[in-house]
């Protein structure tokens, strides 16, 4: 039997094979996650009365995304933010680069240094990207197609969210649009999809990653892959396996949860 190396992923087992991989992604993941393919989903079957919501949906997003043109709201480049972006605790280190004292400066979040995506698993990258956005890699922001899914699964009494990755993003950039006692009103989601928009016209597919990655919610107070990689398996963010990359994606905070 093959002995695998540490630090790497490893094959991707059946629960992260959810759809082709991204191109920027080739390369990076395992030869199981390249070649997996996601079940095709079940369509609904046709009804006068299902045939007249998925036309109200249908005008709808086209009025939503007539909107989404109407505006281009100013967001933050991805150097900026990287720059922001502070940890939790203050360290103290000697001339030569030796820690001397750390304290925590900020009781409310646990935050870690900021981590490159080349220094993040690749079976995380696939599991993030499987579980929450499995079209990230060929929308611009918005993913219409789930958005007209959720629409429908709402009007049949089955509701579930739509947001991408960069959507997310959005919103964890500007804390008006985040979400308020479990739900945003109409008028986040558009300030959401809109600042969605805006970001995949100026920051790169890896960059929005990356920053997703550096910046979401885990379960507790941990922020980011760093923190939440150390804190619950006690290892650096490149030496997660298939099976606990899969375990941290699942512990992302929901994105209407309250932060």
């Amino acid at each position: 039997m093959k002995r695998q190396k540490k630090g790497e992923a490893g094959d991707v087992p059946p629960f992260l094979e959810a759809g082709d991989v991204p191109p920027f992604l080739t390369g990076l993941l395992p030869a199981a996650a390249q070649n997996a393919g996601g079940k095709k989903e079940e369509r609904p079957r046709g009804s006068p009365c299902f045939a007249t919501a998925a036309a109200a949906v249908a005008g709808l997003l086209i009025a939503a995304l007539a909107l989404l043109r109407a505006f281009e709201p100013l967001v933050p480049s991805y150097p900026v933010v990287r720059a922001q972006h502070a940890p939790s605790e203050a360290r103290l280190l000697d001339r030569h680069g030796r820690l001397l004292h750390e304290r925590r400066v900020d009781a409310s979040e646990r935050r870690l240094a900021w981590t490159p995506l080349a220094e993040i698993s690749p079976a995380l990258l696939a599991a993030v990207i499987a579980i929450e956005d499995r079209r990230f890699a060929s929308h611009a922001g918005v993913d219409w197609l789930a958005l007209g899914g959720a629409a429908l699964a709402t009007l049949r009494g089955e509701p579930r969210g739509a947001s991408t990755l960069t959507m997310q993003l959005a919103a964890r950039l500007d804390p008006q649009l985040r979400a308020a006692r479990g739900a945003r009103s109409p008028a986040q989601k558009l300030g959401q999809m809109r600042r969605a928009r805006a970001i995949e016209r100026s920051w790169s597919k890896p960059e929005i990653l990356e920053a997703y990655l550096n910046l979401v919610s885990y379960r507790g107070e941990l922020i980011g892959v760093n923190a939440a990689a150390r804190g619950l398996f006690d290892k650096a963010p490149h030496a997660l396996d298939a099976s606990e990359a899969w375990l941290l994606a699942a512990s992302l905070r929901a994105p209407s949860a309250e932060p």
